[in-house]
């Protein structure tokens, strides 16, 4: 009977990353300034990084000094905010090498939202 209670129990936990509802867009911020400096409406990019970040390892970053991301990533499904994840323009070694820090962890993805790095350059012109 306890092993029945654990399998259940342990199939009902979430995974990082494990949305309730699926994101349509995503806005962008600067971390420091907070300020909006565009939107991802693209589905296929919407899905696939979250599904990349869904199959990526990751490190905790609870007990380290760091410095915070550059941009945060706001996943919302219509109005509702549904994930937020700071990205990094210069991927970062923090136990994994990757860009996207979320809820204490780093994670093993290396994907470059090429969408940032077009909006900086306009902003600087």
């Amino acid at each position: 009977m306890l092993w029945i209670t654990v399998t259940v129990s342990g199939c009902g936990e979430k995974k990082p990353f494990d949305i309730e509802l699926p994101p349509s867009q995503v806005n962008i911020y600067k971390w420091e300034s907070e300020e909006h400096i565009g939107t991802i409406s693209d589905q296929g990019k919407i899905d696939t990084l979250v599904n990349d970040l869904h199959k990526s390892r990751s490190s905790s970053t609870a007990n380290m000094d760091f410095a915070l991301p550059d941009y945060l990533l706001v996943f919302l499904h219509g109005e509702r905010t549904v994930l937020q994840v700071g990205y990094y323009t210069e991927i970062q070694d923090l136990g994994v090498e990757g860009r996207y820090w979320w809820k204490d962890r780093m994670y093993n993805l290396k994907t470059e939202l090429s969408s940032i790095t077009k909006l900086e350059e306009m902003s600087n012109e």
